[in-house]
């Protein structure tokens, strides 16, 4: 595991981000942590010893985690807002046909007393239709308010906390 957490530096020191264990029993708790290991040298390159230097980074590791789901849900919220919309715009067209339909097919059967009996029917047949069909597009506009409610994001204001947020500025 330390093979593959190694990183190799020009300088011939080594930089290992690992795991940690400390303390037993109920104090254990696991970090994270940086680990830079250089050859101290002395001033004719012959080997002295090792410089070690270890680093917690558990807390920043844990703030860019929640700056990564933050970022995700982001962009979740702007892709709902995206389909919400894209759904809206032709959904509000199809209820307005549809109702607009059953209304003229109410007026052709009001308006044309020669019908027979299968013919009102047929028609009633067809208005229901209609009914059920403006019902069926009233759903999805309100599943479609229920998404715009959710991703009520503004893009603006995600770049502003992006650029705010320390982990992004460092």
């Amino acid at each position: 595991s330390l093979r593959a957490a190694r990183r190799d530096t020009p300088s011939g020191a080594v930089l290992y981000r690992v795991p940690l264990e400390v303390g037993a029993g109920r104090d254990a708790r696991s970090l994270l942590v940086n680990v830079a290991v250089a050859p101290l040298q002395l001033g004719d390159r012959e080997l002295a010893g090792w410089i070690v230097v270890v680093a917690d980074i558990t807390e920043r590791a844990n703030l860019e985690e929640q700056l990564r789901l933050s970022e995700k849900m982001a962009a979740i919220g702007l892709l709902a807002a995206g389909v919400a919309h894209e759904v809206n715009n032709p959904a509000a067209y199809v209820l307005v046909n549809l109702k607009t339909c059953h209304d003229h097919l109410a007026v052709l059967r009001e308006r044309n007393p020669a019908l027979t009996a299968d013919e009102r029917a047929l028609i009633d047949e067809m208005g229901e239709m209609l009914v059920d069909n403006v019902r069926g597009v009233e759903r999805i506009v309100s599943i479609v308010h229920a998404l715009r409610a959710y991703a009520r994001t503004d893009p603006d204001e995600i770049e502003e906390v992006l650029r705010a947020s320390p982990v992004t500025r460092d």
